[in-house]
């Protein structure tokens, strides 16, 4: 299942998009490499910083582009 994910992700190229590199092994569990990105998480970020509205319409229209790469690539995404 993961080399699925791994192939799907793969093909994304998205400059908002954290890249995959690889598949590996850590403590006996595969686990997806991916490229290193400095920063916090989101929702971190956003519980620490507040926005003005020129900015949250930026990150919003930046999220959205990521996004719609994802589906121009024909992947669906979901919560699971």
């Amino acid at each position: 299942m993961l080399h699925n994910e791994y192939d799907r992700l793969r093909q994304f190229s998205h400059a908002k998009l954290i890249a995959v590199k690889g598949i590996t092994t850590w403590n006996n569990t595969p686990v997806l490499l991916r490229e290193y990105f400095e920063g916090q998480p989101l929702d971190q970020f956003l519980n620490t910083h507040s926005l003005t509205e020129h900015q949250s319409l930026h990150l919003a229209v930046a999220i959205v582009e990521a996004v719609q790469s994802i589906h121009d690539a024909g992947c669906i995404h979901t919560q699971s």
